[in-house]
């Protein structure tokens, strides 16, 4: 199934892979959800043989959300070549769980660790504006930045499963180069140290704006001195974080978001 309508149908479907999750087989249901047709179509011909296409599409499976489509394409690619009399039943599964795991740890990091946290970052001045227009823009930034990224890799994943059957992983990786992943890094250390002492000196102003009695002992330059050191502070800190692994970039993430959040109650 390698038409337009085909690849459409199985990428619609691929949203709903952990419909049915299950501690199990984890994302079997929605697997075999997805591939069905494809596989009816490829052992039309013979029913018996389709039933246990789908047997071996039901087995245990658990990948990344958004390569799914990727492993699908690659399921569909090899059980044609099964069809065909090229391979032996037994590469389907291995190549599954082959390929399947060393995806789900490329996702989990490129999307969760770091893309989720630049794109949020890039929207957080938004987020800040008063007027309900800047929290607009921030989330339509978020999202279509993200999802940006999202839907080209559900789609280009399935066209190379498709495509190139097990030789995809070196087409999906020259979609997420080392480079980049290392730019983004430095990029979210850039902005945490960036943004946290901006929200932070917001905060305070809020504070003192809310208690008219708080005196300010700090005249003006000495102000703008100790928000340089404490910009200074937590980008050093974060680039130690980061480094030693002490901490995920999705904590860091979880921490700048609670703060905002504690910013926009105070303002």
């Amino acid at each position: 199934m390698t038409s337009l309508a085909g690849r459409l149908e199985i990428c619609l479907k691929s949203f709903f892979v952990q419909a049915a999750w299950n501690p199990e087989r984890m994302q079997n249901v929605g697997f075999l959800f997805g591939i069905r047709s494809a596989l009816k179509k490829i052992w039309r011909r013979d029913s018996k043989e389709f039933e246990t296409a789908c047997e071996r599409a039901s087995s245990l499976f658990n990948t990344h959300p958004y390569f799914v489509p990727a492993m699908m394409g690659l399921t569909i690619h090899v059980e044609e070549k099964v069809a065909a009399g090229e391979l032996p039943v037994s590469a389907v599964e291995y190549l599954k769980s082959k390929i399947a795991a060393p995806l789900n740890a490329l996702g989990s990091l490129w999307f969760w660790d770091h893309l989720r946290l630049l794109v949020f970052l890039l929207a957080v001045p938004f987020l800040l504006i008063p007027d309900p227009a800047g929290v607009v823009a921030g989330a339509v930034l978020y999202f279509a930045v993200f999802n940006y990224f999202h839907f080209t890799t559900r789609w280009r994943g399935l066209k190379f499963g498709l495509t190139y059957g097990e030789d995809m992983v070196g087409h999906i990786l020259k979609m997420f180069p080392s480079s980049m992943l290392q730019s983004v890094r430095r990029l979210c250390v850039f902005f945490l140290g960036i943004l946290a002492p901006l929200v932070l000196a917001a905060l305070f102003e809020s504070i003192q704006r809310r208690l008219p009695g708080l005196p300010d002992t700090f005249p003006v330059p000495h102000v703008f001195f100790l928000r340089l050191l404490i910009a200074l502070a937590i980008l050093c800190g974060s680039v130690v974080l980061l480094h030693r692994r002490w901490v995920s970039v999705y904590q860091l993430l979880a921490a700048g978001l609670v703060l905002a959040m504690g910013l926009a109650r105070w303002a």
